[in-house]
């Protein structure tokens, strides 16, 4: 008999239970870009349906600082590069992603925000620059509407927009329009101000920011978003798929920041409580509006992912809940440093954070169906192991149907270790 590093028979270190597969947020390593030297990677953005996230790399190119690189990744289908897409536009951040991942804007090297459309296996089909803008907030989930802005400082900005992307040729932004009463009593189109930062999933309600104050847009018309007299400012980040929840963070003159959430009809704001955490800020809000992702510094300083939820739907939101998780990146010295965005069904976000001085970009599926650390389709019974034993089956543990061996094997979770299963195979 021989020695291996797999288990294909049921001669093993005797016979035990095996366990059940657990379900548990999983922390998910997005990896780098193949055969690239790279410095680290960020997270900024993720889809409607949290199958693809986008964000950038930093490349060793023989300079100090390296070269920022905008990447787009989806499950099962790893990261690419969108370092250069048609036109000869060199990206350098992505920042906005609509629903399905398949269209992706952000800031190329000359600043100018770039468009790009991507297959499913990650190859860009088309891409360019948008004249007028120069941050890009956010996509629609539906990818027909892009929101942002002439620029990143909201005191000098002016708003900006394109719609029906699938049908813009050139793609140029325009500002975004209200009406307002004149000192005449006269009703006139006037450019909002600022910048626009989140749309809901069919781009009909846009918020963003000017100064210290928010704004939400219906229909042409503005809504100040009121704010305390003692915040310094109000930065949406998400708005709900129906638009009337609008989720972000409140600064303080006291230099504090903690998340808020507002809804249409109401005056004020509503605070969330920041619990035992310092400088809270929000980072994502769920499409129906129950979920608020977030980040805060537990007592020791670190930063940690946090959940408020609205279970019943009446607009009181339970938490901080620290988000807890396994699976890879998460030796002892991994630590979080930003959450940057929740999907539209609260069943996934993305960020960044490092381990052993690097910066790691990461998904996380909340509630997934873990079995020995590897992270299980969304059907709970099917998981790609890799190297180890390819796509197996776990629905009758412990054995375990192994496709590419077209056979079951007794593989009880106990058994797997980081390095694989050391078993005895049959001649």
């Amino acid at each position: 008999m021989q020695k291996a590093k797999v288990t294909i028979c049921g001669l093993a270190w005797g016979i035990l239970l095996g366990a059940t597969p657990v379900n548990a947020n999983y922390l998910q390593g997005l990896g780098t870009l193949a055969n690239a030297p790279v410095r680290f990677t960020e997270a900024t953005a993720i889809s409607a349906d949290g199958s693809v996230v986008v964000g950038k790399t930093v490349q060793a190119d023989g300079s100090e600082f390296g070269s920022e690189i905008a990447y787009w990744w989806k499950n099962g289908v790893g990261m690419h590069s969108l370092g250069e897409i048609p036109q000869d536009l060199k990206t350098f951040n992505a920042t906005a992603v609509s629903g399905d991942g398949t269209i992706v804007a952000g800031i190329s090297v000359t600043g100018d925000v770039f468009l790009a459309r991507v297959d499913v296996n990650g190859m860009v089909t088309d891409g360019n620059s948008v004249t007028g803008m120069r941050f890009a907030g956010a996509i629609s989930a539906d990818g027909k509407t892009i929101v942002g802005a002439s620029g990143s400082f909201p005191t000098t900005a002016e708003t900006r927009i394109i719609r029906n992307l699938d049908a813009a040729n050139p793609l140029t932004a325009v500002p975004i329009v209200v009406e307002e009463l004149n000192d005449q009593n006269e009703l006139v189109n006037v450019n909002v101000q600022g910048v626009a930062t989140a749309t809901n999933s069919d781009g009909s309600v846009i918020v963003g920011y000017r100064g210290s104050e928010a704004f939400r847009i219906e229909n042409n018309t503005e809504v100040t978003i009121e704010k305390d007299s003692t915040d310094q400012g109000l930065g949406p980040v998400g708005v709900s798929d129906d638009g009337l929840i609008v989720a972000g963070t409140r600064s303080t003159s006291e230099f504090l920041s903690m998340p808020f959430v507002w809804k249409k009809g109401e005056l004020n704001i509503r605070e969330l409580s920041t619990g035992a955490y310092t400088q809270v800020v929000a980072r994502g809000l769920s499409g129906d509006g129950k979920t608020i992702l977030g980040e805060g510094r537990d007592a020791f300083s670190r930063k940690r992912a946090l959940l408020w939820l609205d279970d019943d739907g009446d607009g009181n939101y339970a938490g901080p809940g620290e988000v807890l998780f396994t699976g890879t990146n998460t030796s002892g010295n991994f630590q979080i440093q930003t959450v940057a965005g929740l999907s539209a069904d609260g069943k996934f976000a993305a960020g960044w954070g490092t381990e052993s001085g690097a910066r790691v970009a990461f998904r996380i599926v909340f509630d997934a169906t873990i079995w020995a650390r590897y992270l299980a389709h969304s059907d709970g019974v099917n998981v790609d192991t890799g190297d180890f034993l390819g796509w197996i089956n776990i629905s009758s543990p412990p054995w375990v149907y192994v496709y590419s061996l077209d056979n079951y094997v007794y593989l009880p979770e106990e058994f797997v270790q980081d390095s694989g299963a050391w078993v005895w195979i049959g001649p």
